[in-house]
């Protein structure tokens, strides 16, 4: 079963039951459900975005490097320190929610062993494979972003050697447009 929507459950403060009351008039489908607390789905929506930026930001400089025009080092280092700077929140660790529930009703029942503290508190839950699709593109954006962020990091750094610096200006053009075809439609 995959849910079409976010489904309230109350969630036992105790044990981390979880459950949703629905009744179909002809009787419900109990099929198995994989579930996620929301908080989770957000956070590696927050992940992905993120991901995405710095990765945009990381292709800019990349570009403005590969481009024959004339380059301004001092900006383009700066460029390069300010798309490495760009924070990145950690990919959470979710706990999946094993259940059952029906597709028609909506109906959830998440149960676990029973602590004598029955207490339930709302939250909302989300089916895990929708989870999956964000952790997905946020791990493609995170390989495309370590080889950009690697790259960032040497152009950030460089210092070209007198006399050398139409040299070392070439090797990182070379280098910067090997990349771009690279990661070119990758995310």
């Amino acid at each position: 079963m995959t849910l079409t929507r976010h489904l309230p459950v109350a969630t036992c403060i105790g044990c981390g039951a979880r459950s949703h009351e629905g009744q179909c008039d002809d009787g419900c489908t109990d099929l198995p459900l994989d579930l996620v607390d929301v908080d989770d789905l957000v956070a590696i929506a927050t992940r992905a975005e993120a991901l995405e930026d710095r990765v945009a930001t990381l292709r800019e400089t990349v570009c403005a490097l590969a481009d024959d025009a004339p380059t301004d080092w001092t900006a383009l280092k700066e460029r390069a320190r300010a798309a490495v700077q760009i924070a990145v929140p950690e990919a959470p660790e979710p706990d999946v929610i094993e259940g059952w529930g029906c597709p028609q009703c909506g109906r959830v029942d998440a149960p676990q062993p029973c602590l004598g503290i029955c207490v339930r508190r709302p939250g909302l839950v989300a089916d895990v494979a929708e989870y999956r699709e964000y952790a997905e593109h946020a791990q493609r954006m995170a390989e495309i972003d370590r080889t950009l962020m690697a790259f960032a990091h040497v152009v950030a750094g460089v210092r070209p050697r007198p006399g050398r610096e139409q040299q070392t200006l070439e090797s990182l053009r070379s280098r910067a447009r090997e990349l771009l075809e690279q990661t070119a439609g990758v995310g």
